[in-house]
Formats: C-alpha cells, structure tokens, sequence
C-alpha cells in the first residue's frame, strides 16, 4: 500500500482519561495511523507499564501509534520503547514512517496449539510463566545445566548492564532559541448568566463583587442671615382711675393695639397713688428692631390691673437690635455630599480591588457606585457654623477568573503565531484594558494579550546534528546551524564522559525561554 494513501485519526486526550478508556480509544481506531495528542502529566502514560499495554493494543489492532506531547517524561518513557512521537500534530502528518515500539515490548508472543495467542512472557505469572519460559529457552532437563544456564544467562546480563552504563552516556542539550514578544489584542464577554467557558465566542463567567463603605465629613456653613440680638427698652406712663394705690408689680405685661402687638414687660415694682400717675421702665419680651416702637403707642395693660389704670409711652422705645449669624444652606449640603461621595468613591474602588478573592480580576469599567443611606446634622436654614454628614455607599464590580482570561487570550495570541515559530509558555500575560455595558451584569472587555515567539526547532534534527560528536563539536554545530538567542547548553551523564551519545533516544533536547533579566 502506498504510504502517502494510509489514512490517519487525530484524537485529542483531555487528561482525565484512565487506562482502559485510553485502550478502547486505540481499539475502535477507524484509521491505520492514530495520533495521540497527550497533555502534560496525563496519568494513563507516566507509567512504562501503561505506555506498553497501550501499544499492545495498538499492535494487536494493526494500528501504527505516534504521541504528540510536549510532556518530557513521557516522552522519555515512549524512546524507551521505541514508541513515536511528536511536539505537533502536523510534524506527526508529514513524517512518512513512524518508529514502531520495540521487540521488548512484543517479547513472548506466540500462538498456543489450540490458536488462542499467549500473553508476553513478562506478564505471566505462577505455573504458566514456568512452562512459557521453559518452552521458550529449551530448558535442560538436569538441574546442573539449569544452575549453568542460569548463571550464564546472569553473567551476560551483568555485563550488559555494565556496557549500557560506560558504552551508552545520556545528554541534555538546552536550546535558548531566537525570541520575540508578539502581543495581541483582543475581546471577550464577561456575563454573570454564563455558566462556563465558551472560548470560541469569547465568553467567559462572572461575579457580581460587592462591599459597602462608609465616612464622614463636615464643612463650614456658608450662609448668613440677621437674628434678633437686644430687645427694646423705654418708659411708659400708668395713669390710676382710682381713689386708691395701685400696686404695678414687675413682669407686668403692656402692649401695643396692633392687629399684631408688641408687647412689653415692666422690670420695676412700682405702685400707682391715688387718682395719680407714674413713670415705670420696660423692656421688649422679643429681643430686635420690632421693638423700637413709636411714642403713644403702647396703649394697653395686660393682667388685674387693666381695669385700674391706663398706661401710654411718652417716648418711643429704642435699642433693639439684630446680628449676623452662619446657617446651613442647601449649597452646603450639595457640596459637602459632593466631596464625601467622591473621596468615599475612591477608597470603595481601592478597597474593592483589594477584596477581590484569589485568582480573580475585576473588570475595569464594571464598577458601579449607589448611595444607601445620608444623614446630615443640621436642617437648611438653621443656625451653625459647621455642617457635618454621615454617608454610606455600596460599591460593586464584576470580576472573572484570571484563568479564563488566559485562556481566551492564550487562543487569541495561539492564531497569531508565524508557522515558523512556536509560542513559549514562559512569559505568556493578560491586561485588560477597559470594559463597557452590554447588558444588566454583562460586559464586552477590550484586552492585550502577549507572549514570547521563539524560531522552531526540530528536536529530532538536533539529535541528528551532533550525536556521536566531541562534546566541543557539538557545541560549534549547534551554534553556527541553529537560530539561537544564547549559547546552548550540554550536560553529559556520566560527568567524565567526553562525546555525545550514538543513541538519538539518549539525547533529550530541552528548549527554554530566554533566562530573567539580571539573572
């Protein structure tokens, strides 16, 4: 069959799936060739065990299996069993063979004499694992040629295992390749009514965040108006209508015959001789001007002694006066309500910000500011030098989970990468910008998203470009055929041990961001 005509089946892993899930995913393949894409630290492939009974199945089905993964270990454990795989589902598609895992993991495989296959050796156990090897190795019948064999067989491992150590070395070659910042802007919908993610419409969930502040200000009046300050004084005439005295005691009440009178009170005792008269001071009850009234017009006595006596000012009353007070104007409560709401509208924004609970971020532009309660001392009008309020505002603001941002970001920007570069996950950040209503607890937010662009770089040619080489050679290689940032790095396992090794799968190639600043 041709190769470029075998069909293939992508399948994207979640990373909840456990190992039998992922077996039936690899047994109903409907293609030849099946690509996994693994997530980093899926538990069903950090096993080498797992990773075998996955390409059991695989082998089983007559289905070749490559993983697409940028999880280390698990690439590691897939080179120890010659398994393929992939940083990119689309190098996955343009390799026209994949490598097959190797014959330690199809040990022990044949047909019984009934048709029924048996199980690898390795996975055998009690009397049936007894007889399989001893099917398979031709065991001697004597338990001398066994203890020889045996002993022969440990002799050869234990040298194999010391030629592994000192023949095959491990190298880690750390690649900083060329970088450089793309940033992105973008837009997504914050709505408290969603009930998740929808990356594909850019909507995300959100909160309603709400907290109550409260203060209190006071501010000089800047009202004036006259008030009453000294009463009047003067003097009036009692004329007595009897044959007799007539006491005056002092508080005796004398008033004009106004529609509205003026009123005045005696401050002396006094008493009237018979058929005479007398003169006795008085005094306004109300203090102010009102109470400078003209001569002759107090005409008329209040109490017992209205009917003894008439009474009548000769000279007009005078001194009474008024000053200039501060009272409270409606201007004073505006203003004073004015720069209390601001200045509690500033620490309800800081303190809202500060409130926002871990792995959240507030939505710039949510935030909303209503007054519950206001309570001034003073009324408009009345007297005082100084007002003072009570105010109490709520202050509100959606927030969203910062790794929904992210996600919806790292979307943005993922569509915005060159094909001849990767986005690194190092250095990858969100701003929001600014928000605006769409609807009641719904807002469309305006967005930056940036990351770190570095030039690709095939793994697999690097191993090609210095395995078996002098450790030195390698390094020149790398340096004068590769698009790099800094110069690489290459550790040697054993320390002492001076070339790469011949072994691609013993060379793990690490590419890295460039280091922090100033470190």
């Amino acid at each position: 069959m041709d190769q470029m005509a075998r069909t293939e089946q992508v399948v994207h892993l979640e990373g909840d799936e456990d190992i039998h899930t992922v077996r039936g995913i690899v047994a109903r393949a409907q293609a030849e060739r099946l690509v996994l894409v693994v997530p980093r630290g899926h538990p069903a492939f950090r096993s080498l065990v797992r990773l075998k009974l996955i390409a059991r199945q695989a082998h089983d089905r007559g289905v070749d299996i490559a993983l697409v993964t940028r999880d280390p270990d698990v690439r590691e454990l897939a080179r120890d069993i010659h398994l393929a795989t992939f940083r990119s589902v689309r190098a996955a598609q343009k390799a026209a063979r994949w490598r097959r895992p190797s014959a330690d993991v199809l040990e022990g495989v044949k047909l019984s004499a009934n048709g029924r296959g048996h199980a690898p050796l390795a996975w055998q156990r009690g009397r049936e694992a007894v007889l399989a090897r001893r099917e398979q190795l031709g065991a001697p019948a004597n338990w001398v040629d066994r203890f020889v064999l045996l002993g022969l067989a440990l002799g050869v491992l234990i040298v194999l295992v010391a030629g592994a150590v000192l023949v095959v070395p491990a190298a880690t070659v750390t690649l900083i390749p060329a970088q450089s910042e793309l940033s992105v802007p973008f837009e997504f919908t914050a709505d408290v009514r969603a009930e998740g993610v929808f990356l594909r419409q850019g909507r995300i969930p959100a909160q309603r965040h709400v907290i109550t502040v409260e203060g209190t200000a006071q501010t000089a009046t800047s009202g004036r108006k006259d008030v009453p300050d000294k009463p009047a004084t003067g003097s009036v005439t009692f004329v007595n209508l009897l044959p007799q005295d007539v006491p005056i005691p002092a508080g005796t009440i004398v008033r004009t015959s106004a529609a509205v009178p003026i009123r005045f009170r005696t401050t002396e005792d006094a008493v009237v001789p018979a058929n005479g008269q007398i003169s006795v001071p008085v005094e306004a009850l109300n203090p102010g001007p009102t109470g400078n009234v003209g001569p002759m017009l107090i005409n008329q006595v209040e109490g017992p002694a209205a009917t003894a006596v008439r009474v009548f000012n000769p000279e007009p009353t005078q001194g009474g006066s008024v000053r200039q007070v501060q009272v409270v104007t409606a201007a004073d409560k505006d203003q004073l309500r004015a720069q209390l709401s601001q200045r509690l509208a500033q620490e309800g924004r800081t303190a809202l910000e500060q409130a926002v609970p871990e792995g959240f971020v507030l939505v710039p532009g949510s935030v909303t500011l209503e007054p519950v309660a206001e309570t001034f001392d003073r009324l408009v009008d009345e007297q005082a030098d100084v007002l003072t309020l009570q105010y109490r505002l709520r202050v509100s603001g959606l927030i969203v989970a910062r790794r929904d941002v992210l996600r919806v970001g790292k979307r943005a920007i993922e569509a915005q990468v060159p094909p001849d570069r990767i986005l690194l996950e190092e250095g990858f950040r969100v701003q929001l910008v600014n928000g605006e209503p769409v609807a009641d607890g719904e807002m469309r937010v305006m967005a930056s998203v940036s990351g770190v662009t570095a030039a690709r770089i095939d793994g697999n040619a690097v191993r090609d470009l210095v395995r078996g080489q002098p450790v030195d050679e390698a390094y020149a290689v790398l340096v004068q055929r590769l698009p790099l940032a800094a110069d690489p790095g290459i550790d040697i396992s054993p320390a002492w041990w001076s070339r790469m090794p011949y072994l691609p799968l013993r060379i793990t190639v690490r590419v890295a961001a460039l280091p922090p600043s100033g470190g």
